[in-house]
Parts: C-alpha cells; structure tokens; sequence
C-alpha cells in the first residue's frame, strides 16, 4: 500500500486513496480526523478522499500532521494540482509527468519536459496587461485625492487593489511582470499603511508599512523613501525619537538606493525634530541647518513641492523650541496657493499653537481649536497628538483657561470614534 508509483486512477484519486491508506493506518475515522483539523467537516474529508477536491496546500500539510507520511501528500497534491492545469492548458493527460526510472538521459528529458510545462504555466498565470494598467491607475488616483477623499472610499479602492495583486503574486508569474506586481503591491502598501495611521491604527500601519519596505528595497528610490519617511513618522509620534532618527539618517544617506530629491527635506526635518525628542539638540541643529540648505534644491510636483517643505520647516522648530522660525515659515505655508488642503493646513495651525503657548496661551488655545475644525472631523494621528500635547501644556501653564474646556471636548471628539 501506498506505493508513489501506483498508476491506477488519476493523480487526484492517487491523493485521495493515500488520505485513506494514511487515515487507516493510523486506525482513525473521519471523524477522528475532522476534529483535529481546522477548516475540514467531514464530507470535504471524503470529497478528498474519493478523489473529487483538490486539498490545498495548507490543509495537506494538516493532514500530513495528523497521519504521518514523511511529505508524500505534499508530492501527491503538486501532481495533481499540476495535471489540473496540463487539462486546462490542453497540454497532456493525467499522469503524462509520471517520473520514469532508466538512464540519465530519460531523468533529463523528464525534467526538460517539467521545465516547459512550469514556463507555459507561468505566462499563462500572467495578469492581463490591462488589469496592471487599471491597478497602476487607480493607485496614482488615491495618491492625488489622498488629502481631500474619504478615507472610506480610498479604503475600499486599496483593499479591492491590493487583493488583486496579492492572488497574482502568488501564481507563478513571468519575473518581468513578478517585477510590476511587486512594486505596484509596495504602493499599495505604503498607501494602506499611511491611511491606517492616519485613522489610528498603527499596528496594521506598521505590518503595511514592513510589506512596503520589503517590496521597495532596492527597487525603487521613491517609494523606498517614502516608506521610510512614513516609518520615521510613525517612530516619532509614538515616542520612540532615537528609532525615528536612526530611520530618517539612514534613508537620507542610503545609496542603495539613493534617497530621492524630492524626499530630503522630509527626511531631515523628522531627523531634527526626533534628535529634540531624545534631548540631543546639538545633533538636532545640525539636522535643522541641513534642512534649511535642501528646501530649495528639488524641482517643484505637485506631490512633492515647497509648500509642503515649508510645512515641515514650520514643524521642525516647534520641535526644537525655537518659535520666532516656526512661525514664520507657518504663516508662508497657510498663505500658500495648496495649504487649503485641510491636513497641511491642520498640521500647520497645531504647530503654530505649539509655539504660541508662552507668550500667548489664548491665541494657543484658539489655534489649536483652529486645527481640529479645519480638518472636518478627521484630523488624523499625527495632528491629535500634537493638539494633546498642547492641552497639556496649556493646562499646566494656564489652569484657569476658559478656552480649555472647548478645546478638551473637541480633542475628546477627535479621539472617540473607535473605528476612525
């Protein structure tokens, strides 16, 4: 029982028959069987058994656990799965890779023949071109609607997106369009990963933002450093200012690939203000004074241009106290043509309420206020802690603000929702 070479029936029924040998042996019923397993009920287990369902791999690897076998289900199950397709393809019959034992030259052409086989397969698990083009442009769609869309929507196109090139990337695709996956799955990664931490869900923001990364490396030098920079954001607002530092300045310096122009300031700006976080202001002004040479050095984008280099160059002194600049480089950016966008105009308007706290506490409390309602109830991560941060300062400063209590029910607003 349970010889590999036994011919009779097809490789599917060959699967089955084993289960069953397998399951016999080790003197259990289906029954026994369906309860260790997760996913199984008992007449799935005969379907397989009888040869009529092709397991998948993880439930073969359930089964293998449970009855033993030494990695013969797994064999059973690729030939199967493999003479399935020879059908669909019309490329030969069940049994037709059947390993054959003689001289070298027959091992050969068996696996010459296998070659072809898995190389056919392979262009025909290609997507269509059109659907590559269809995900490609629905991708640049969320990046430029990011800031005014509903994060609803935007959800619903990237999760749509990102199931499509998941399937795909699992097939046995050409290395070109492997290639073409990988780098429109690292977008939609990076797009996720920045949505969930925009809403508030910074574990899945991480995972997302880890696939991204994995999909980058090496590839592309603007996602590469997008996806650090969102990294670098994420390490800063939850406090962990040396990771977000480290993460900036390698990005900043990589060679492999090169940081992009467009990403420099960003980058310097959070290395910055996260050398403050950690109490190193020497390395902190250093950082600052980089920034101030790279704003002008990038052409301008509508993605990437100076308004939003601005931005951070009124975010980076907030960090590293020094007030006079901040403001400054704030008011250049609230009258800039784009800061009516409501998340550079939120960001900006916490900042300058940040610096506004020591020598006008009202006026800090009014701006901060000013940040929530611009953002029209989806002020975003970054923005509420910034506005916390503030109320925590002002309360300690100033206890008897009547502005407080306004500005603590609309912090508390902003924070409610679970699902944001």
């Amino acid at each position: 029982m349970g010889d590999l070479d036994d011919l009779q029936g097809t490789s599917l029924e060959r699967l089955g028959r084993r289960v069953r040998e397998l399951r016999g042996d080790a003197c259990l019923t289906q029954e026994q069987v369906v309860a260790r397993l997760a996913g199984c009920d008992r007449a799935r287990l005969s379907r397989i058994e009888n040869g009529r369902e092709l397991p998948s791999v993880h439930l073969v690897c359930a089964l293998q656990a449970v009855l033993g076998g030494a990695g013969e289900l797994l064999t059973l199950r690729w030939r199967a799965w493999h003479d399935q397709h020879l059908k669909e393809l019309g490329l030969g019959e069940d049994g037709a890779d059947e390993p054959t034992a003689g001289t070298p030259d027959q091992t050969l052409r068996d696996l010459a023949t296998m070659a072809a086989t898995v190389s056919r397969l392979m262009h025909h698990a290609d997507p269509d071109p059109i659907t590559l083009i269809e995900i490609g442009e629905d991708l640049e769609k969320v990046m430029a609607t990011y800031y005014t869309a509903d994060s609803d929507l935007l959800l619903s196109v990237l999760a749509h997106r990102q199931r499509q090139i998941h399937r795909a990337l699992h097939r046995r695709v050409s290395l070109r369009v492997h290639q073409e996956l990988r780098l429109l799955g690292g977008q939609s990664s990076y797009l996720l990963a920045r949505l969930a931490f925009h809403i508030g869900h910074g574990a899945n923001a991480a995972t997302f933002a880890a696939l991204a990364a994995q999909h980058a490396k090496g590839e592309d030098p603007l996602l590469a450093g997008s996806v650090a920079l969102l990294q670098t954001c994420m390490s800063f607002h939850n406090g962990c200012f040396s990771s977000a530092a480290d993460t900036a300045a390698a990005a900043r310096r990589s060679t492999q690939p090169p940081a992009h122009p467009f990403l420099r300031a960003r980058l310097t700006a959070f290395e910055a203000a996260a050398h403050a976080g950690a109490g190193d202001m020497a390395q902190a002004r250093e950082a600052f004074l980089t920034l101030r040479d790279t704003l002008a050095k990038h052409p301008d984008s509508w993605m990437f241009d100076h308004t939003r280099d601005r931005l951070h160059a009124a975010l980076t002194p907030t960090d590293l106290r020094t007030g006079e600049s901040a403001e400054w480089h704030a008011c250049a950016t609230l009258g800039a043509r784009d800061a009516t966008q409501a998340t550079t105009a939120g960001a900006v308007w916490a900042a300058l309420a940040e610096n506004l706290v020591p020598n006008n506490p009202v006026a800090a409390a009014d701006a901060g206020r000013y940040a929530l309602a611009v953002m029209a109830g989806s002020p975003g991560e970054a923005v509420i802690q910034r506005i916390s941060h503030l109320h925590t300062a002002l309360t300690r400063r100033r206890p008897d603000l009547p502005e407080l209590d306004e500005l603590a029910a609309m912090l508390h607003n902003a924070r409610t929702p679970a699902d944001r």
